[in-house]
């Protein structure tokens, strides 16, 4: 029986190395969970999903199928998917601003 496509985990057709200087980001949180930084996991290689061909970065805890968030050699933060942030400073901006929506302030 197959899983609803949602919780479906990606056929990844290849999966090649990446080149230093790309990171996952993480938000990171101080005691009241508003975003004060940001943790730098590396990207040891990209696995590519067979159907969309879209990459995965892959880290040392395995293919990252949530955390899209990627920190490029030249400062910029991208998301596979929709955004474009210029630097970690606009970055860790934006994260404040959606705690900041989602608390009503």
């Amino acid at each position: 029986m197959k899983r609803p496509l949602d919780v479906q985990r990606p056929i990844f057709a290849l999966t090649i190395a990446a080149n230093s200087g790309f990171y996952v980001l993480e938000v990171k949180l101080d005691d009241s969970c508003y975003p004060v930084g940001a943790y730098q996991t590396p990207v040891i290689a990209w696995a590519i999903e067979m159907e969309f061909l879209i990459p995965y970065p892959v880290t040392l805890e395995g293919a990252q199928l949530h955390n899209e968030d990627i920190l490029c050699p030249n400062g910029s933060i991208e998301r596979a998917s929709d955004c474009y942030y210029p630097n970690l400073d606009e970055w860790l901006t934006c994260k404040q601003s959606e705690y900041l929506k989602l608390k009503g302030r």
